[in-house]
């Protein structure tokens, strides 16, 4: 995702995956780390029912609030995330999903590091959140420094801080996206700046795509064990094993599209004892989105029979 000073349509052109949060059973109680950091809100039962589904999915056919939530209960997933940052009209979303019943797991709330202020919008934003298990994906952007240069390092972590604080305020935990082509566009880069924060409500989000187009698929448990301690989310999609020259269309795919392996992703997360929230992410994905969808959630099943035995 992108910061929300881009334009819109530079926003859709990059976002791949937006992605929380965090507390579902934990703002996604017992804790899903098992580490230090609190729970991030609801409780899961089991691998099945973890999965939310991301509101991008319905980006491309241009659906309505009422439409998405009409097709997440006909297909009994009732969870979902608005990733719009449509400020204006986000009360009028929030009740309707409230309304027609739809969970809101989390909502992208991204900022740039340029302003070294945190935007206008946020604490109203919290407040309207106050009481439930949501989380903000806080996403770190600039024009002006590079992705992963420490120039950023220092007013990054203060608006990471004062951001975690104005969520507190309502009960609410953050948990940093990375994002390619955003100042934090890797997953070890969201856990370095969650860790210097040092605040119990500030988590990460371990993004399939954004880890493939920006690392590569080498080398998953080593950093899996390293944001592990902070990881609040996870989010799939069906994928190539190489995304690194493909637009995001083609590299975000429904569940069991693609040869990379999906399931084996989950289940090195799933016995490190991670329980928190997984996105299932549709950014870019078009045509008949009612039988994509309900063919991810068959695939996501067979997973979840499989990992749990």
């Amino acid at each position: 995702m992108t910061d929300s000073d881009f334009p819109r349509r530079e926003f859709l052109k990059t976002l791949a995956a937006c992605t929380c949060v965090l507390p579902f059973p934990a703002g996604c109680g017992t804790s899903h780390r098992e580490q230090t950091m609190p729970p991030p809100a609801a409780k899961q039962t089991n691998l099945q029912d973890s999965l939310f589904v991301l509101d991008t999915w319905f980006w491309k056919n241009n659906l309505s609030i009422p439409q998405q939530n009409e097709l997440l209960r006909e297909l009994d997933i009732p969870r979902t995330t608005d990733c719009r940052t449509d400020w204006e009209s986000f009360p009028e979303t929030l009740e309707r999903l409230d309304r027609d019943g739809i969970e809101l797991i989390a909502v992208y709330a991204p900022f740039s590091i340029d302003d070294e202020t945190l935007p206008g919008h946020l604490k109203d934003l919290t407040k309207r959140l106050a009481g439930r298990n949501t989380f903000l994906w806080v996403s770190l952007n600039s024009r002006k420094i590079r992705p992963s240069d420490p120039a950023g390092d220092e007013i990054g972590i203060r608006l990471t801080k004062q951001a975690a604080e104005v969520a507190q305020e309502q009960g609410l935990r953050i948990s940093l996206y990375p994002h390619v082509g955003c100042w934090v566009e890797r997953s070890g880069h969201a856990f370095e700046i969650a860790e210097k924060a040092g605040l119990r409500n500030v988590g990460c989000t371990f993004n399939l795509y954004h880890w493939l187009k920006t690392e590569g698929p080498n080398d998953l448990t080593k950093k899996a064990e390293l944001i592990f301690p902070r990881l609040d989310c996870l989010t799939i999609n069906g994928s190539p094993q190489d995304v690194s020259n493909l637009p995001v269309e083609e590299g975000i795919l429904p569940l069991g599209e693609g040869d990379y392996d999906v399931r084996s992703f989950v289940e090195i997360f799933h016995k490190m004892r991670f329980r928190g929230p997984i996105g299932l992410q549709g950014y870019g994905i078009g045509g008949d989105i009612h039988a994509k969808l309900a063919a991810s959630l068959e695939e996501w099943k067979k997973y979840s029979r499989w990992i749990e035995g």
